[in-house]
């Protein structure tokens, strides 16, 4: 006798992978995640964005409402985030005000006024530093080619994308895998 125990969605679990039927409890299990973990550790939110967006927003207008809404977050702060989290790397945990602050920082806006006015060069254009070859001069141009690189996604661990992927195959491809591995 073959038991199957519905455990619900979870937060870990992908909008890519689950019923269009479940998609609102998995966003408010996002929703939940998001205002318990996003204070100290931001760097899932890219993958919610990542997901949301593969699906269409997940019966949201759009971007904007999915994060409003959906997520109860302020778009305009996690654009600000993600740009920090493009900056600061997915590493290690990134609070969710500090990748704010260095993406508001890497785009000219300091403590909520915006930066130089029209015409003037920002660290978008072109560095203040003197060109060449100094250490500052390599260090400012690695900053401003990650700034204007894509934003990295949310990198899972490779067993957990095996196990996604061998949950999607059929039959005959898992002994088609298991073949070729044994």
């Amino acid at each position: 006798m073959d038991v199957t125990i519905n455990r619900g969605v979870e937060w870990r679990d992908d909008l890519r992978n689950v019923a269009p039927d479940l998609w609102p409890e998995l966003i408010g299990e996002y929703r939940a995640f998001c205002k318990r973990n996003l204070p100290s550790d931001c760097r899932h939110l890219l993958r919610m964005i990542i997901e949301g967006e593969h699906v269409g927003w997940a019966g949201y207008q759009d971007k904007d409402q999915y994060l409003r809404d959906g997520l109860a977050l302020d778009p305009q702060a996690v654009e600000w985030a993600v740009h920090g989290l493009s900056i600061a790397g997915v590493e290690a945990p990134v609070p969710f005000k500090e990748a704010q602050q260095l993406g508001k920082r890497q785009i000219g806006i300091e403590g909520g006024k915006a930066g130089p006015g029209r015409g003037h060069k920002t660290g978008y254009d072109v560095t203040r530093l003197p060109r060449g070859n100094s250490a500052a001069y390599r260090e400012a141009k690695g900053k401003r080619d990650r700034l204007n690189a894509p934003a990295p996604y949310y990198r899972e661990k490779p067993l957990t994308t095996l196990r996604r992927a061998w949950k999607r195959a059929s039959a005959e491809e898992r002994e088609e895998f298991l073949r070729e591995v044994t």
